[in-house]
């Protein structure tokens, strides 16, 4: 999974780079095991968890 979820971080920094508007969110690091009841998909608290996250990292650009 970490090489999986590494994999984009080269390709959104050279996007970015080039002035694309692109952001990369980490929703890996400090996800907690407890909310993935089957170890792959969120809880209806890890899916709260992941829109915060994602909000944020675009909040601002949404105003």
């Amino acid at each position: 999974m970490v090489t999986y979820n590494n994999a984009p971080v080269d390709t959104v920094g050279t996007r970015a780079a080039a002035g694309k508007h692109v952001v990369l969110v980490d929703m890996h690091t400090g996800f907690p095991t407890a909310e993935l009841p089957d170890r792959i998909h969120p809880n209806e608290a890890g899916y709260v968890r992941m829109a915060n996250v994602w909000y944020g990292a675009i909040g601002d650009l949404l105003r």
